[in-house]
């Protein structure tokens, strides 16, 4: 049980300036009886999530519409989507984010293909197409979203960012920089080593000083992230060749402290996750003055749909909030600020891409149906 208070809202979701309700949050599990159908053959219980107004109000909810400023507020940490499949061209099928999942669920998004080179400069010419980004900008606006960090470079992958010279793709770069100043929080620089820390692009040393030194001109206020998976592993090299490059960067003053490092964090579901282990991989970044955000969190090798498997993704996700918590208290600041999801759904992870359709990657079905997992995950932040 946990008793806070929070601002009362207007039937708009705007805050009422002075006035406070008293909640009181528990977590319960609801006999098998009480579960929606479709999870009755799970064996139950299910933790479901109830919030009681001391002034008299008293509600049960669904965790998944309990707004997650409230729901998260404790942890310091936003949490979100990447929003891939709605801004993805050539995915136009996929079920798209609802009203009410937005407004419930996701305070952040983090956009990826919606930003490829392919589709704002179409058929390689150089003159932008803004659709793609525009409709991005405006849905992020609607329901006043942390923009995120789209990708402007991913070293080694021609698809995203094809180029033939290096001032072509700057010049490009500055295009996409200036057509959405103000309204992105800063970019992403995507994966530029190879497991064993050699670099998946030769000319991405001199294309980062240049892509970086062009957001500093173009949108003195964008931050920088460089996102990299792997950084958690026993194999260090790759960690150490990010740790090794974003080091001379900051002493030539081209990354500067506050900047961001991105811990993509893909998760094989029997994978040994320890918290002691992510901590000390993320302190080095930390030492420099470097923050850090969680980023691309999913799930494979789930091939079998059941509340053990389901359990596991909460713990796995439990690791993450508890070593963030942890270097946040032992800098005292917040080095780590954000969660994010690769894809809302199981439809649209990006392990359904991979054609692994019997895969169960994510805490929603495709219709944006919170499954076990999520209750399970609630269930560990509050009531452990």
């Amino acid at each position: 049980f946990e008793h806070r208070q929070y601002p009362v809202r207007d039937e708009n979701g705007n805050i009422v300036e002075g006035q406070m309700r008293d909640y009181v949050f528990a977590v319960w599990n609801l006999p098998k009886e009480m579960l929606p159908k479709k999870y009755q053959d799970l064996g139950g219980p299910i933790p479901i999530l109830m919030a009681e107004n001391l002034n008299g109000e008293r509600r049960w909810h669904d965790i998944k519409k309990i707004p997650s400023e409230i729901l998260f507020e404790n942890l310091g940490i936003k949490f979100g989507f990447s929003f891939i499949t709605k801004f993805t061209p050539y995915r136009p099928n996929i079920i798209r984010p609802n009203d009410n999942f937005i407004g419930g669920i996701s305070k952040a998004s983090f956009p990826e293909d919606g930003f490829s080179y392919l589709f704002v400069y179409p058929n390689g010419t150089n003159k932008p197409s803004w659709e793609t980004i525009d409709e991005y900008l405006n849905f992020i606006k609607k329901y006043k979203l942390d923009s995120g960090y789209p990708h402007i470079y991913w070293a080694g992958y021609p698809w995203y960012t094809p180029y033939k010279t290096i001032d072509e793709l700057i010049l490009k770069a500055r295009k996409i920089i200036e057509h959405c100043r103000g309204r992105i929080n800063g970019w992403t620089i995507n994966e530029l080593f190879n497991n064993d820390g050699t670099l998946r692009d030769p000319n991405a040393p001199i294309i980062v000083r240049k892509l970086i030194k062009a957001i500093r001109e173009t949108d003195p206020q964008a931050k920088v992230i460089i996102n990299e998976p792997g950084l958690e592993w026993s194999d260090t090299r790759r960690r150490d060749a990010l740790y090794n490059f974003v080091k001379l960067l900051l002493e030539e003053g081209v990354l500067r402290k506050g900047d961001y490092i991105g811990f993509q964090l893909h998760n094989g579901i029997d994978y040994d996750r320890n918290v002691d282990n992510l901590v000390t991989s993320m302190k080095p970044f930390a030492d420099l003055g470097l923050n850090i955000k969680i980023t691309e969190v999913s799930f494979f090798d789930v091939k079998k749909f059941d509340l053990n498997n389901e359990s596991k993704k909460a713990k796995i996700l439990n690791y993450y909030v508890e070593a963030a918590k942890q270097i946040n208290q032992i800098y005292d600041r917040q080095v780590v600020d954000l969660i994010i999801f690769f894809g809302p759904t199981n439809g649209s992870s990006w392990i359904r891409d991979l054609g692994r359709i019997d895969e169960y990657p994510s805490l929603f079905d495709d219709q944006y149906n919170p499954l076990p997992s999520w209750y399970f995950w609630v269930k560990y932040l509050y009531a452990e």
